[in-house]
Order: C-alpha cells, then structure tokens, then sequence
C-alpha cells in the first residue's frame, strides 16, 4: 500500500479525502442530536421517534441497490452530487419540519439518499487511485475522524441548550452536503478499468457461489457495529457503571479507528482477507467475552474491562474495514463496480435494520450468555469467511495493491 503524500498526490484524490471528512463531519454534528431536535423542536413524543426512524430505516435499506443500478448507467460523479444534494434538502426540510407526517417524510428521504450515496463514493475511489485498498482505508480513517469533531461540535449545541442552536446544526450538516456535492462535482473523470466496463448484474453476482457467501458473511461480521452503538451503552447501564463511561469509550473508539486503520488495512493487504477475516473474528468474539466478563469482576474494576473490550472491538472492528476494503476490490476485478458495491453496502444497511434488535434480544434475555452467542456466531462467521476467501475468486490479483505486489 502506498503511503499517504504518495496518494494524496495521485489528481483528486485529496479532494475525495475532504469529501469524506466534510460529509462525516455534518453527519457527526446531526445524528447525536436528531433524537432531540426530534423531541424538543418537533414535538414529537418518543414513541413517534422511534417509529419514524424504524420505517425510514427499513425503506432505506435496499437503497444502495437502487444505486448500483444508476452507477451501471451513469457517471458516479453525478450519481455522489445528486446524493448529497437531496440530503441537504432532506436536511433542510427537517428543520422546518413540526408534524409526523413532515418529519417521517424528512427522514425517509434521508436516510434513502444517504445510503445511495455510499457506493458512488466507494466507485469513485476505486476508480481514482491504483492504490485501491490504499484510498478506502483512508476515507474510513478520515470520515471517523469528521465524526468525532462533528460529535464534539454536537456537544457544544446541546451545552447552549437552545431550540436555536439544534436547529443551526441541522443547517450546518445541511450545508456541509452541498460544500460535498462541489467537491464532488469538481473531481476528474474516474479512470474506467476494463472491470468497469463490465454489466455485471445483481442476478449473476449472487449467482457465484463464493462472491454471495462472503457477501452475506460479511453482513454478519457488520453486528460489531450494533454492539458499539446499543449493546455498549445498555450494558454499561446494566452493570451499574456510570453512564458517562458510554461517550468516553466511544471516544477512545474513534480515536483508536483513525490511529489505527490505515495501519490495519495495509497488514491486510499484505496477508490477504483470508489472514484478516479470521484475526478480526478473533478480536471481536474476545471482544463479546470480555464484556461478558465486566459483570463477573468487582464493581470497581467494571469500568477497566469495558474499556479493554472496546480496545478489543476496535481493533477487531478495524480488520473487519480493512477486510471490507480487500473484498469491495477483489470482486470487482472483472465485475462491474456499482453491481458490487451496492451488494456490499446493501449487506450493511440491512445489519443497521436488524443488528439492534438481535443485540438487544440477545443481551436482554440471556446477559452475559447473550454475549457468548454474539462472540460464537462472530467467530464462525470469520471462519467461514476465512474458508470462502482462501478459495479462488478469480481475481487472486485484485486483492494486492500495485505497491506491495
């Protein structure tokens, strides 16, 4: 993998960089205070919150399939810009908004747009540097770091407690999509490999044996992200360790993504996702058994193994990233890049519908044995995941980047 001046210098790769950290930044600033802006400014009660974010959840959910299609037919340029525009106006309208109807309508159109966009930037990545894995670690890296400055901005607008200050950083994340959609609108021609004149279909990319059983292998290996965002905080409430111990682990979450990513995806690289779907199993299910492990010590050293299960989840979710990076390259060698890449997010949107709910299940029924059962079904899945990609996929050169070949 190429180091970071080397591909900041390739044409428009740092501004695809700013993109990333810019869109990361505005979701940061929206999503820690949309619940209270839905509350508070909207009026609406907790019920309705929770209803509207289900259904626009769900109807988002497929939406990355829509996406491939277009970007088969279309530049992904414009497939990004018409994203990040819809979601300023989704955004805007969300701040205006002040009845059910307006707000569920608001937030549909959100959360479709937003995850449309997801594989158009991935396209547009892939299809600027050579150094593949390379520029997709570092969108993660930099789009976690947008997020944690957003958060902290977030923070700050919560401290000022006016109605006022929730709604301008509505109007900020808002506006942070149409500085993206510039961006984006400015970037060079990506380049079109022989893969991208590929017209893969959905039909026969399932169809492959291999490429289906990784996909769907890897929306299990995504529940990571449901325990850090519900598993982690109720069970930090369930073992009665002070909440405030929630927004500092996902504080040192984040930090540790951006220090450690790009490091993690160039080890990936180098071993192969065979190598890096098994080691990020392994740290997740270690992960699952040392939270199970936070109730079965004394109360005072409770809050010290939560914080070594996050180190551990984070490191397991950054192998993970970094697998997910191998994949998104290797199977699109040879196969169009928005049949595959909309596949592979649509594999993540529907881990952020249901992953919650089984987490919570899981942990509200069984405790400290519900975590036992996350860490197996982690583990198996990075076996298996293992298995499927140490055989041949047909593209045994996609997953090395030009630099480490």
């Amino acid at each position: 993998m190429t180091d970071a001046p080397s591909l900041r210098s390739t044409p428009g790769v740092a501004r695809l960089l700013t993109v990333a950290l810019v869109d990361r930044t505005g979701s940061g600033l929206f999503v820690p205070i949309s619940v209270v802006y839905l509350h508070r400014v909207a009026g609406l009660s907790l019920t309705d919150i929770g209803l509207v974010l289900t259904v626009a959840g769900m109807v988002g959910t497929l939406a990355p399939l829509m996406s491939g299609r277009l970007l088969r037919r279309l530049d992904a340029r414009w497939v990004v810009t018409g994203c990040f525009l819809t979601c300023a106006a989704a955004l805007t309208g969300y701040s205006q908004a002040r009845s059910f109807a307006a707000v569920l309508a608001a937030a549909t159109v959100l959360q479709v747009a937003t995850r449309m966009e997801r594989p158009g930037t991935a396209v547009l990545a892939l299809g600027l540097s050579r150094d593949r894995i390379g520029i997709l670690s570092w969108q993660h890296t930099l789009g976690n770091l947008g997020y944690g400055l957003g958060a902290l901005a977030a923070a700050g607008a919560l401290l000022v407690g006016r109605e006022t200050a929730v709604v301008a950083a509505l109007l900020v994340d808002a506006a942070s999509y149409v500085v993206g959609a510039a961006l984006v609108a400015t970037l060079p021609r990506p380049v079109l490999t022989a893969d991208a004149e590929h017209r893969t279909t959905y039909g026969e990319l399932i169809s492959e044996p291999r490429p289906a059983a990784l996909l769907g292998l890897h929306g299990v290996l995504a529940l990571h992200d449901s325990v850090l965002l519900v598993g982690l905080p109720a069970w930090v409430l369930a073992t009665g360790v002070t909440p405030a111990v929630s927004p500092a682990l996902f504080a040192l979450n984040t930090v540790l993504v951006v220090a450690l990513q790009v490091r993690v995806a160039r080890w990936v690289a180098r071993s192969g996702g065979s190598v890096g779907y098994a080691r990020a199993g392994l740290l997740l299910g270690a992960a699952c058994l040392t939270f199970a492990l936070s109730t079965m010590v004394p109360h005072a050293a409770a809050a010290g193994v939560l914080i070594g299960a996050v180190v551990l989840l984070t490191l397991g979710e950054s192998g993970h990233t970094a697998a997910e990076a191998w994949l998104a390259v290797a199977l699109t060698e040879g196969r169009a890049p928005g049949t595959v890449l909309g596949l592979l997010k649509t594999t993540m949107s529907v881990q952020q519908a249901l992953g919650p709910l089984l987490v919570v299940v899981l942990l509200t029924a069984g405790g400290p044995v519900g975590w036992v059962v996350l860490a197996a079904l982690l583990l198996a899945a990075a076996l298996l995941s293992r298995r499927v990609a140490a055989g041949d996929l047909g593209v045994a050169r996609a997953a090395q980047p030009a630099a480490v070949r």
